[in-house]
């Protein structure tokens, strides 16, 4: 049937793909929400995976966004090769707003690892208004947290 061999007609081609020998990326960084404001306490997950060749014993993962004023940072971690198990690592990172306006921010997930190479993930967070009360319930919070670590 020469209509079969028209149809099933095919082309052999080869691929060879090169895996780095270190190569950490950040395969999922999530929020407990988007918009919050003052009073919210919110996470951010972040999941790195090892897709290099080399096991890496030294990786982090930080959290930051310079207007929120966050600046968070993972002890070290290792993570196997690609192939083995223990390849994935996840952080979360609790956070509020502070006494951040109303608007738009960005924040960052960022993977270190080996010689400071880096992979990095933003999220667009909305702050929404803060009104008086609610910051000033804030700042006593906070008074009262700073007061217990005192007495520990």
């Amino acid at each position: 049937n020469s209509d079969e061999e028209e149809q099933c007609d095919y082309d052999k081609i080869e691929i060879n793909i090169e895996r780095q020998d270190e190569m950490v990326v950040i395969d999922e960084f999530s929020l407990t929400q988007t918009e919050f404001t003052c009073t919210d306490t919110l996470t951010a997950t972040i999941t790195v995976e090892n897709t290099g060749l080399e096991d890496q014993d030294e990786v982090s993962i930080a959290l930051e966004s310079k207007a929120l004023g966050i600046d968070m940072k993972s002890k070290n971690f290792r993570v196997n090769a690609y192939d083995e198990s223990g390849n994935r690592h996840t952080e979360s990172f609790v956070f509020n707003a502070g006494k951040a306006e109303e608007g738009d921010y960005r924040l960052m997930a960022i993977v270190y690892y080996g010689d400071n190479e880096d992979d990095t993930e933003e999220v667009i967070v909305h702050v929404g208004a803060c009104n008086e009360e609610a910051k000033k319930l804030m700042t006593e919070a906070k008074l009262l947290l700073s007061m217990e670590d005192e007495k520990m």
